[in-house]
């Protein structure tokens, strides 16, 4: 049976990130074996802070009526002429 830190070897939770891609490194590596950055260089920030703004994005409007609502009535639209469609193809 192995140990905990025979499982998780250098990539356990106690690992430090690469401040550039976000990976696990060796506590020992000076450059990141993934992006090619220097660890030294890079802030130490994760890179889930950077990926999520703080403020969910404004929707999208068009023409006066959101993005989301075109879309969903739009697959609706097409999903009925493929089942119209399948319809009169059984019929033939």
């Amino acid at each position: 049976m192995r140990t905990e830190s025979d499982v998780h070897g250098p990539h356990g939770s106690s690992a430090p990130l690469c401040g550039n891609c976000g990976l696990p490194l060796h506590p020992q590596m000076q450059v990141c074996p993934f992006c090619e950055h220097n660890v030294a260089d890079v802030p130490a920030t994760t890179t889930l802070a950077r990926r999520r703004p703080a403020t969910p994005p404004a929707p999208r409007f068009v023409a006066g009526i959101p993005e989301r609502t075109l879309l969903i009535v739009g697959v609706c639209a097409f999903a009925s002429l493929a089942v119209i469609a399948l319809a009169l193809s059984a019929l033939v």
